[in-house]
C-alpha cells in the first residue's frame, strides 16, 4: 500500500489536499472517506487505508480547505 498526499484543483479556483492511500493489489474501484469536523485526521487517514487493504483506492479530501487549510 503507498499513502500519500495530493493537491487538486478546485473548479473555481484555488487548490486542496488530499490525502491519497493506493491499493498493492487494487480491485478496480475506489471510494471517498470523508473527514470529520476535526480535519483528515489520523482517525480519517486510517479508515482509508483500511479500505486500501481491502483493494480500494482511497481518498480524504481536505473538504474545509476554504475556511483554513489542513483544520
Amino acid at each position: 500500500m503507498k499513502k500519500s498526499f495530493t493537491s487538486i484543483d478546485a473548479a473555481e479556483g484555488g487548490r486542496f489536499d488530499a490525502y491519497v492511500s493506493t491499493p498493492s493489489q487494487a480491485n478496480g474501484q475506489a471510494v471517498i472517506v470523508l473527514q470529520e469536523i476535526f480535519g483528515v485526521t489520523s482517525a480519517v487517514r486510517g479508515i482509508a487505508d483500511r479500505f486500501a487493504q481491502d483493494g480500494y483506492l482511497a481518498f480524504a479530501p481536505d473538504l474545509f480547505w476554504r475556511e483554513q487549510a489542513g483544520i
